[in-house]
């Protein structure tokens, strides 16, 4: 084992010759060392591999004298503890990925199911050590205890129940075309066992079974056959959803490897039925499209581009790609569909509070506007968004009143809105001075019972009425009334601490040293914000933009 340790080591060269297949490179290298008498074989230069650890691993549990499964078990729990000490070593996936699947101390936790993708050599150089154990009995006489471990440390090699059925059926092919559709699903199912083949010629159909890779699962088999995985995705659909789409990408990537070959021009493409375990829904789709516009608020002359059509038409022919216009009347209809279902929820509140911000972005105006309320079960905050609309002209104060008032009015919450927030602009402020209501919103107000006042009779001929009122309508003024009026609490305590603290005699004296920083950042913020020049020399600098602060914050 010393020998072996150490003729690893030097193959192994921390990872440089181990997977160099030129021995003349290698014989240079090691000429150029010195030869092998100029090396020494100690840390950090030359490390064993990862499989002088699990060797070694292997040798310490037999060490112990167990036997039996406790043997097995304890083997198993060497090789985990083994795992942690693979930095630098580079495990192969197969190795990563079976002593992962170990669970030692509980029942069969040594035992791995049969990897169809090991491909290397690993089982034979970890289990070396098995035949010193009982290095003075005959090999037919080997333990027991030796025999298994030995089965359970090869589990690369092709299982026996496997081989039988290759044999009975002569069809060794079917396996490994079985086999190649789980290629790149290691993680989801491995090949368990070759069932049966049915048909004649072309039309010949393999059925196998596959094993569900996800701790815990008790299914003991699913079965697949060669024109059709619909089992393996009905599996997790039903069993594992979480990993579904997983296991569907994984499938979709599948290569060629172990799939017929008589054919390589014809490529099956598997019915929506079994892509998707439903049929496919036009409708359903559409919608789904339609809120992708939504939620990615993409701009709708997206649909009629020609490699929009093209992506679709390749991921389902079935799919009808709407026009823009038709897009255009969907987001409308969208937007009065969720308009109803807010209007739907806050008809049911008694009470309600509002935020409004306005802003210009490239030479536009907009107003937005937010409701909140306190969900009366569960006691929790919850929020809706009311308005984002472009304001025409400017951002007077008799302009936000109008459209401030005009979303409440809209939504039907003109008497219950408690309160609307906004920060410290003085256009707002205007508004509310000119447009609110002074008093609380709920105070429940008394009316004062006095006489009724008699009708005072009207003598005389009766005059224009309909003029009158006619001439009403058009010298009356839209009635705003607005809510009480709140100041955003983080905007007015920058205000404090930055405008107000200037204002009181000797409290700004300790800001100096904060004032040339800041002055300085200032600086930086505004080259980057006028000169795309300096702005690309500072992200080239410090690899990213730098962030400009911003007074107003809704808290």
């Amino acid at each position: 084992m010393l020998l072996s340790g150490a003729g690893d080591a030097l193959g192994y060269r921390n990872q440089q010759w181990e997977y160099n297949e030129s021995g003349a490179a290698i014989h240079k290298e090691l000429e150029e060392l010195g030869g092998l008498k100029n090396i020494k074989a100690e840390l950090p230069d030359w490390p064993v591999s990862d499989d002088t650890v699990l060797h070694l691993a292997t040798a310490e549990g037999l060490a112990t004298g167990k036997e039996g499964e406790e043997l097995l078990h304890e083997v198993a729990a060497r090789y985990v503890e083994g795992m942690k000490d693979m930095e630098g070593r580079k495990p192969g996936p197969s190795s990563i990925h079976g002593v992962s699947q170990l669970r030692p101390g509980e029942e069969g936790g040594y035992r791995v199911a049969y990897n169809p993708e090991g491909t290397g050599c690993g089982a034979a150089m970890r289990s070396m050590c098995i035949g010193l154990r009982d290095s003075e009995i005959d090999q037919s006489q080997h333990s027991d205890a030796s025999a298994s471990l030995g089965a359970e440390s090869e589990r690369d090699a092709q299982p026996p129940e496997e081989l039988e059925d290759a044999e009975e059926t002569g069809d060794a092919k079917a396996i490994g075309e079985l086999k190649g559709y789980l290629h790149n699903c290691e993680k989801f199912y491995i090949f368990s066992k070759f069932l049966k083949s049915e048909g004649e010629g072309k039309k010949k159909v393999h059925t196998g079974s596959a094993k569900c890779m996800q701790p815990g699962c008790k299914n003991k088999g699913v079965t697949y056959t060669s024109i059709s995985r619909a089992h393996l995705r009905a599996h997790y659909q039903t069993v594992h959803p979480g990993k579904k789409s997983a296991l569907t990408a994984a499938l979709a990537g599948n290569s060629k490897r172990g799939q017929r070959t008589k054919h390589p021009s014809k490529k099956r493409r598997l019915p929506a039925e079994e892509s998707r375990g439903e049929t496919f829904s036009q409708e359903q789709a559409r919608q789904m499209f339609t809120r992708w516009f939504v939620e990615t608020l993409s701009p709708p002359s997206l649909c009629e581009h020609p490699y929009t059509r093209e992506l679709f038409a390749y991921l389902n022919p079935e799919f009808q790609l709407m026009s823009r216009r038709t897009l255009a009347r969907d987001l409308d209809e969208l937007m009065e569909k969720a308009k109803l279902e807010v209007n739907q929820l806050l008809s049911k509140q008694q009470w309600l509070a509002t935020t409004a911000d306005s802003w210009t972005v490239h030479h536009r105006a907009f107003l937005g506007m937010t409701v909140h309320w306190i969900d009366r079960l569960s006691l929790k905050r919850k929020k809706a968004t009311l308005a984002c609309r472009e304001l025409k002209v400017g951002q007077t104060h008799q302009l936000l009143g109008e459209a401030i008032h005009e979303v409440h009015r809209e939504f039907g919450i003109v008497e219950k809105v408690v309160a609307t927030t906004t920060d410290n602009g003085a256009n707002y402020v205007a508004a509310s001075n000119a447009f609110g209501e002074s008093e609380e919103r709920g105070e429940v107000q008394e009316e004062e019972e006095g006489e009724e006042e008699e009708e005072e009779e009207v003598t005389g001929q009766p005059g224009d009425v309909q003029g009158q009122l006619d001439d009403e309508d058009i010298d009356a003024e839209p009635q705003i009334n607005l809510p009480p009026h709140r100041c955003c609490s983080a905007h007015t305590l920058n205000l404090m601490a930055t405008t107000d603290i200037r204002e009181v005699k000797g409290w700004s004296k300790g800001d100096t040293p904060w004032r040339r920083a800041s002055t300085k950042a200032r600086r930086l913020w505004n080259l980057q914000n006028r000169s795309p020049t300096a702005a690309s020399q500072i992200k080239e600098a410090v690899k990213r933009k730098l962030t400009t602060p911003v007074a107003v914050r809704q808290a």
